[in-house]
């Protein structure tokens, strides 16, 4: 975001030479969106944040020559054309800048017809809403970052934004991922699983990669993210384990998503919080092992087998340490138990 704030608030330099020869100059804010299916670029990836950039700023009308009047964001929290759709409709140019529905100093706004009775009132609130804007021809448009009097951005405020839209649209733990002891491959893996990313048969199938698309753990249902990590017997068989050990009841979730949602809501005392929050890492990661086992390798291994590596796992990971004697595994099992 920093870099669409510093794009249209700098005056021409080297860099933005660079970029609008690349990739196109838009307007005096913005560069055109690159739609090419190639190629790699610092920009191509900073264009993918544009629209949240301007979600958050508005304009500060100078001369008015660079903001549009009807789609931008400069007399209201909102573009006059969604607070006057009715005046948009008839506007003769849409895409008019403010300065071109000015005369002088006088308000001129056109519109393709004569206004009916019931528009009346909405160029009447339009108008006295104008008539206190100040417009100074003097000076050059420029962004306003937020609600604040100064409208200056910074990294530190941006970043804080988008954290309390990320609380309010999307709040999973991701903190049963990242806070964990889980080593940094595993954490990695399990946040492609949540994100639906993992290369299962279907995911393939986005792709346009065409494959027979077959479990290869239960070789009965097709093989998805959701499937494979819940709801197949293999993978189901291996949550059961883990509540059994425990002494809960849970119902396994729809998604996945929602599976890990639904395990951080449990109360667990402090000695076994930790390795709770580290279970489903732990069995996506032995199921994903053993998938890829039986799909490369021609090879499985028996359920009680997979069920004593997932365990061996969890108290590896948990503990910092291979296991080397029985006991320890034996005492760790029976510590997990919340019964």
């Amino acid at each position: 975001m920093k870099w669409w704030w510093r794009y249209g608030q700098e005056t021409p330099n080297l860099w933005k030479e660079v970029v609008n020869a690349k990739y196109g100059k838009l307007d005096n804010w913005c560069t055109k969106k690159n739609t090419a299916p190639h190629g790699v670029g610092p920009w191509k990836y900073i264009n993918n944040m544009k629209d949240d950039f301007f979600q958050e700023v508005s304009f500060r009308i100078g001369n008015g020559t660079s903001v549009k009047f009807w789609k931008d964001k400069w007399l209201l929290n909102i573009p006059l054309k969604d607070s006057h759709p009715r005046l948009f409709l008839i506007a003769t140019e849409p895409d008019s800048t403010v300065a071109s529905n000015r005369d002088g100093n006088i308000w001129d706004i056109r519109f393709r017809r004569n206004l009916q009775d019931w528009e009346l009132g909405e160029i009447f609130d339009l108008f006295k809403s104008l008539e206190r804007f100040p417009v100074n021809s003097q000076t050059p448009d420029s962004l306003k970052w937020g609600e604040s009097s100064k409208g200056v951005f910074s990294v530190k405020a941006s970043y804080n934004r988008m954290n309390t839209i990320d609380v309010l649209t999307d709040p999973w733990p991701w903190k049963l991922i990242w806070k964990t002891k889980l080593p940094t491959k595993i954490k990695c893996f399990t946040w492609t699983a949540l994100k639906n990313a993992t290369l299962t048969l279907d995911n393939f199938k986005k792709k346009k990669i065409h494959l027979v698309n077959r479990c290869y753990m239960c070789q009965k249902e097709s093989e998805s993210v959701n499937h494979l990590f819940l709801h197949c017997p293999v993978a189901a068989d291996l949550w059961h384990m883990f509540t059994a050990i425990l002494g809960i009841s849970w119902t396994i979730p729809y998604c996945l998503k929602g599976a890990v949602e639904s395990w951080s809501l449990w109360k667990m005392n402090e000695t076994i919080n930790k390795i709770w929050q580290m279970i489903p890492a732990c069995i996506f990661w032995c199921l994903w092992i053993e998938r890829n086992s039986r799909c490369f390798d021609g090879t499985s291994t028996p359920n009680c087998s997979l069920k004593s590596k997932c365990l061996v796992n969890l108290f590896s990971w948990s503990n910092l340490s291979p296991v080397n004697d029985v006991i320890p595994l034996l005492d760790f099992i029976g510590s997990l138990s919340v019964a």
